[in-house]
C-alpha cells in the first residue's frame, strides 16, 4: 500500500512539473455558483503579464472579460456542455501590449473545471493572410494578361466590336478595358514608330 501512494505522489508531481513548465500558456478555471473563478496558471501565462498573473487568482470570469462576452460563452459552453472547443480570436493582453491572433482551446475537466491552453497564432495567420493577398495579386495579373492576350487577337483579326462586347468577351470591366485599352494603343503607336 505505501508503494502505491509512493508511486501516486510521483505521479502528482511529474504533473505538477509539466504543467507548470510546459511551454504554452496554460490557464485553470473551476465553476463556483454562477461563475468560473481563474484558480491556477502556468509559468509561461505569468511571463506574458510580466509576472504579474498572480493579481488575477481567484477573479471570475465575468469580471475579468467583462468587454468580452465572446470567452465567457466559450468558457461556460466548455463546461455546460463538457467538451472542447477550439478557435482562433483577437485578444489584447491586460498588459495592454499588441493585439495578438490566439488559438484558444478550452477543455473541460471533470468534474468542476475549464483548462485553457492558448497559442500565439499572430505570425501563422499573418503569413496566410500574406500568402492570399501575393496570391490573388498573381491572378489577378494573370487574368489581365489573358484578357490583353485575347484582345489582341481580337484587335489583330480588326474586328470592330463595342466595348460592352471586348468586355463580355474578355470577363473584365469597362474601365479597366479603358485603362488597359489606352495603354495597349500607346504601346501599338509606339512599336511603329
Amino acid at each position: 500500500m505505501n508503494e502505491n501512494k509512493k508511486n501516486n505522489d510521483q505521479s502528482v508531481n511529474i504533473y505538477k512539473i509539466f504543467f507548470k513548465y510546459h511551454p504554452t500558456p496554460i490557464y485553470v478555471w473551476q465553476k463556483t455558483d454562477e461563475d468560473l473563478v481563474l484558480i491556477n496558471y502556468n509559468a509561461a501565462a505569468d511571463n506574458l503579464v510580466d509576472g504579474k498573473m498572480n493579481r488575477f487568482l481567484g477573479i471570475k470570469a465575468t469580471e475579468l472579460y467583462k468587454d468580452r462576452p465572446d470567452i465567457i460563452e466559450d468558457l461556460n459552453r466548455s463546461f455546460n456542455e463538457r467538451i472542447t472547443i477550439s478557435r482562433d480570436l483577437k485578444y489584447t493582453y491586460l498588459t495592454g501590449d499588441k493585439e495578438k491572433i490566439l488559438n484558444v482551446i478550452y477543455s473541460f475537466i471533470p468534474s468542476d473545471m475549464v483548462l485553457v491552453h492558448t497559442e500565439d497564432s499572430t505570425e501563422r495567420m499573418r503569413s496566410q493572410q500574406e500568402l492570399k493577398d501575393i496570391t490573388e495579386k498573381k491572378q489577378t495579373e494573370i487574368n489581365l494578361i489573358e484578357s490583353e492576350k485575347k484582345f489582341r487577337t481580337l484587335v489583330s483579326r480588326n474586328i470592330k466590336i463595342s466595348q460592352k462586347e471586348i468586355s463580355s468577351v474578355v470577363g473584365i470591366t469597362e474601365v479597366t478595358l479603358r485603362s488597359k485599352y489606352k495603354e495597349f494603343l500607346k504601346k501599338l503607336s509606339f512599336n511603329f514608330i
